[in-house]
């Protein structure tokens, strides 16, 4: 969960793929180096990171992820003396019986309606496009449910969250998406307001 969270985000994944890193040493004559660790990101088609670990309760550990085409998979190993075979095996499996599948339901999204705006309405679409792994035989059994309001009030900002997206198997969430606003809808000035800027209009 930890590493699928953190690889949502776009620093954390730049630092987990990155295999060299030269950092300035302020008052010295020469950089530091710092080095990736993970052999998976130069052994291993599409890998993503994530972390190596070592303790001596838990023994040497793993957090692998890959990415081909649609398809993420993230794999835990722990307390193997050949974590990086375990890791490519675990990966293999998967992306041997698991499919990306793009849940086009995601996309189909009314605009919502503005009270008080400049605008009556504004568009919203999710934050990113949603796609989910699956066994080829659990498409059919997927589900999406949109959870929007009925109608905003303004100011509405552009970026803002106003909604979420939910994808099911057999009526187990899978995940869940932000849907946000597309537009900037300011609030409406109120009526004395217009009325004077109207005759502001006439007079100037």
């Amino acid at each position: 969960l930890l590493a699928r969270e953190g690889l949502s985000n776009e620093l954390f994944s730049s630092v987990v793929t990155t295999m060299e890193r030269c950092v300035p040493w302020s008052g010295h004559p020469w950089d530091r180096y710092l080095y990736n660790r993970n052999r998976l990101l130069t052994t291993y088609k599409g890998a993503r990171g994530v972390k190596t670990g070592y303790t001596s309760n838990a023994g040497l550990c793993l957090v692998g992820a890959a990415q081909r085409g649609k398809l993420k998979l993230i794999s835990a190993v722990m307390n193997s003396p050949n974590v990086y075979d375990d890791t490519q095996k675990l990966l293999d499996y998967g992306f041997s019986k698991f499919e990306a599948v793009v849940v086009e339901e995601s996309k189909q999204v009314p605009d919502v309606k503005v009270k008080k705006g400049t605008k009556t309405s504004v568009r919203i679409m999710p934050e990113r496009e949603v796609v989910v792994a699956v066994l080829p035989e659990e498409k059919e059994q997927l589900s999406f449910k949109l959870e929007i309001p009925d109608q905003l009030e303004a100011p509405v900002n552009m970026g803002e969250v106003v909604g979420k997206g939910k994808v099911f198997l057999n009526g187990k969430e899978l995940t869940e998406i932000d849907y946000m606003a597309q537009e900037a809808v300011p609030r409406k000035p109120p009526i004395w307001t217009r009325f004077f800027n109207w005759l502001k209009s006439i007079f100037s």
